[in-house]
């Protein structure tokens, strides 16, 4: 047979039917957080709450939880630690102190995540949420709305749905999102294009909108995840401040990963890609468009 004729031969491959590419890869978090590295987390831990640095504990804490839900029972020896806690929380708020309520928020989050079953807020907090909402603008300051939003969504969980959904996050406000997450992929900032990215996911934790992560980001990201463990391995200090926001990327990785996210009152439920998940839960999206 003329080689031409080899060469238009149709080869089966060619007939079969192109698989639709995954958005993201895998996270396995076990493959990042090893047993070692757990029990030096712990450790630290101890060290924040004895010294009662609670920013860094209640990151730490939130997001060890995160990553290894079925090691939470490990973590319940702090709940004694709850009243110090929200005293600190106060400060940020009460009068006549200078009022922060964004880190109150920031922190109020992490505190929910860690024990669920423990009232924070008030009435009087979600009437500012209320107020907050109402005045939000569109393509107004987005970015720190749509994390300030998420973390609402994580403490009213509850009440969530009674906000003007419009305002919290709309087309408009969608695509200034898009253009941010395209310029921090751009300058390789990969550290803050996970937290916008799960930002945005806890909001719309099924995919109402497609983030449209690549192969590329999440290499970034675990490349900018790796100077993370570095850090830490060069430093033999037990007090490294390193681990809040080492245990915090790996825990929003393992959040972009996740198939589904469930906020619930019983905290947060993550159902990763390789675990089941059910046949009506894919749909048609529309994707995130890149700029």
């Amino acid at each position: 047979m003329p080689l031409e004729s080899f060469q238009n031969r149709i080869d089966i491959k060619d007939l079969a039917l192109d698989t639709p590419e995954q958005i993201g890869p895998i996270f396995d978090i076990e493959q990042v957080i090893k047993p070692a590295d757990w029990s030096t987390a712990k450790i630290n831990l101890y060290v924040y709450e004895k010294s009662e640095q609670w920013t860094s504990f209640l990151r730490l804490a939130s997001y060890m939880k995160l990553c290894f839900p079925q090691r939470a029972p490990e973590l319940e020896i702090y709940r004694e630690a709850v009243p110090k806690i929200k005293k600190a929380l106060l400060q940020l708020v009460n009068e006549g102190v200078f009022r922060d309520w964004g880190k109150y928020i920031e922190e109020a989050s992490h505190l929910k995540i860690l024990f669920p079953d423990i009232d924070i807020m008030t009435d009087q907090d979600w009437d500012e949420v209320q107020v907050a909402v109402d005045n939000a603008q569109i393509g107004y300051d987005t970015e720190m709305e749509l994390e300030t939003f998420a973390k609402y969504k994580i403490l009213f969980t509850d009440r969530f749905e009674q906000l003007d959904q419009q305002k919290i996050f709309n087309a408009e406000k969608w695509n200034n999102i898009a253009v941010r997450l395209n310029d921090l992929r751009n300058l390789h900032t990969w550290s803050r294009f996970v937290q916008l990215a799960v930002s945005a996911k806890l909001l719309y934790p099924n995919d109402k909108y497609n983030l449209d992560i690549t192969k590329e980001d999440w290499a970034g990201m675990k490349q900018w995840l790796e100077v993370f463990k570095e850090k830490l391995d060069q430093d033999s200090n037990k007090e490294n401040y390193f681990w809040p926001p080492y245990m915090g990327m790996a825990g929003d990785m393992k959040l972009l990963s996740a198939s589904k996210i469930n906020i619930t009152k019983d905290g947060i439920k993550v159902v990763m890609n390789n675990e089941e998940v059910l046949s009506d839960e894919i749909s048609n999206l529309p994707v995130l468009r890149k700029f």
